[in-house]
C-alpha cells in the first residue's frame, strides 16, 4: 500500500509525509555533499555527438542499436530532428520534459485516459546512504525507513498512480535507452 493511499486527500498525505521526514532528519540526518566535485563540462560542446557516440559505440550499445534497426526510418528521423533542434527537451524549474513543453502541457497529457507517464530519476538524486545502493536502479521507498522518508524519490514514488505511471531510476544512459525500448514494445 502506498503511503498516499492511507489519507483522505493530497494535502493531508503530504503534510504527514513531511512531518515524518522532519522527525527522521532529527534522528538520522542525510549526509550532504559539502563541495561539488570539479567535473569536466562535457555538456558545453558537441553533447549530441558525444551522446550518439557513447550510445552506439560503447560496449553496451548492442541492445540499443538492435532496437533502432527494427525501425530505422522512425529512429533516423528522430535523430535528425534531435540534431536540428537546439535542445531535445524543455527545462522548467527542476523538471526536464521530453515530448512536452511545460508543466501545464504535461498535466493535460497525463489526464488523458490512455496516457502513460514515465517519471525518471538519476542515481545522483538518491541520498548517499540509500539502503538500495545509490548507483543502482533499485529503490525500496520504505516510508518507515529514516533515509527513504527524507528522500524526494521515495516521496514521489508514493504519489504516483499504480496503473498509469512508470518510475525509472536511471544508473546509465544505456539503461534508460533499453527501458524506453522495452516500454514501447509492450
Amino acid at each position: 500500500m502506498k503511503f498516499w493511499d492511507r489519507y483522505k486527500n493530497w494535502d493531508e498525505a503530504e503534510k504527514a509525509w513531511d512531518e515524518g521526514a522532519k522527525k527522521a532528519a532529527e534522528t538520522r540526518s542525510l549526509k550532504k555533499i559539502k563541495k561539488l566535485p570539479m567535473v569536466p563540462a562535457i555538456a558545453e560542446k558537441h553533447l549530441k555527438w558525444k551522446s550518439f557516440n557513447y550510445l552506439f559505440f560503447n560496449r553496451r550499445a548492442a541492445k540499443v542499436f538492435k532496437q533502432c534497426l527494427k525501425h530505422p526510418v522512425r529512429y533516423g528521423w528522430r535523430l535528425l530532428k534531435s540534431i536540428v533542434n537546439k535542445e531535445s527537451y524543455r527545462h522548467e524549474g527542476e523538471f526536464f520534459f521530453y515530448g512536452v513543453g511545460s508543466i501545464k502541457e504535461f498535466v493535460e497529457e497525463a489526464k488523458k485516459e490512455k496516457a502513460l507517464v514515465i517519471v525518471g530519476f538519476s542515481f545522483c538524486q538518491k541520498p548517499l546512504e540509500c539502503p538500495a545502493s545509490r548507483f543502482s536502479d533499485k529503490c525500496i521507498a520504505d516510508p518507515d525507513h529514516p533515509v527513504c522518508r527524507q528522500c524526494d524519490i521515495g516521496k514521489v514514488l508514493h504519489t504516483l498512480p499504480d496503473n498509469r505511471a512508470i518510475p525509472v531510476l536511471i544508473p546509465t544512459i544505456h539503461y534508460i535507452g533499453e527501458k524506453m525500448f522495452e516500454m514501447m514494445d509492450k
